[in-house]
């Protein structure tokens, strides 16, 4: 599909767009996977002429990959970083916005960060006389996006950092924790945990969506074990455990590279898809 700016139209009712975040201060946990396939379950799914809306918060542009575009060689002025330093302008914003993939009158649209964002936290950082609120661009840019989708969903590098400390932040955002079962993620899940708690006495409309697993090899004990571990800890807590896992499988990488999808969106079928599918109806 030939990459274009998206002409995007305010929403014919008053609903604000729902908001999840997926984050985790750890790599390879499939938060850019569980994003693309959770954007591509929401097309599929839900009424036709929903319009979804991914912002791709990590300078590795893994949204634009999955649907076999390149965000580097977006134009000066049309990625991420420009929304975020324009973060009140609705026309930059807007600018910003391309369409990556149609179903029917259905729609998933992308921002997406990439190369030129490397020093963008340093950019705010150091024109704080500018940027005064450092921690709340991106909400700014979600309360103009807001009338025009009924989705957003954000994918949030491996990092904790002021850019997604800007997620924690955005009115109404639901945060939702992918982690694979071993023990570092497991420490990883925890911390996340926690982050969320201190951030949600700051923004008090952030809600925990839940923690799932992910790379489940549904034959090994301490997978299990771990799941079962994690499950309890969210649980002592007060937070949600979600039930659907994604199971370990090739079959997410093998769409995107031979078809330039995600696998919810491939033509090809497979457990994947059916688990994706499963996530997005528990949560939704």
């Amino acid at each position: 599909m030939r990459l274009e700016q998206a002409n995007v139209t305010l929403n014919n009712n008053s609903k604000k767009a729902r908001i999840m975040a997926f984050t985790i201060a750890k790599g390879g946990q499939l938060k850019s996977t569980s994003a693309v396939n959770i954007a591509g379950s929401i097309v599929k799914e839900e009424s036709p002429g929903t319009k979804v809306l991914i912002i791709d918060v990590d300078a590795q542009a893994n949204v634009f990959t999955a649907f076999g575009q390149e965000a580097d060689m977006l134009p000066e002025g049309a990625d991420l970083s420009n929304a975020i330093l324009n973060h009140t302008d609705k026309e930059a914003i807007l600018n910003t916005v391309h369409r990556l993939h149609t179903d029917g009158d259905s729609s998933i649209d992308c921002i997406s960060a990439n190369e030129r964002c490397d020093l963008l936290e340093m950019t705010i950082l150091t024109n704080l006389e500018t940027f005064k609120s450092p921690t709340t661009l991106l909400r700014d840019i979600c309360t103009v996006l807001e009338d025009y989708y009924d989705y957003i969903i954000i994918d949030t590098p491996p990092a904790y950092s002021l850019l997604v400390s800007n997620v924690f932040m955005i009115d109404r955002v639901e945060v939702f924790v992918p982690y694979e079962p071993d023990t570092y993620s497991m420490r990883s899940v925890i911390k996340t945990m926690k982050t969320f708690d201190v951030f949600s006495q700051k923004n008090s409309t952030a809600q925990f969506g839940g923690v799932f697993a992910t790379k489940v090899k549904t034959n090994t004990n301490i997978h299990a074990s771990i799941i079962n571990t994690v499950r309890t800890y969210t649980q002592s807590t007060g937070k949600p455990h979600i039930k659907a896992f994604i199971p370990n499988s090739i079959k997410a990488s093998n769409s995107v590279y031979y078809e330039a999808l995600p696998a919810v969106l491939s033509s090809k079928k497979s457990d994947v898809v059916k688990e994706y599918m499963e996530l997005w109806e528990e949560i939704k």
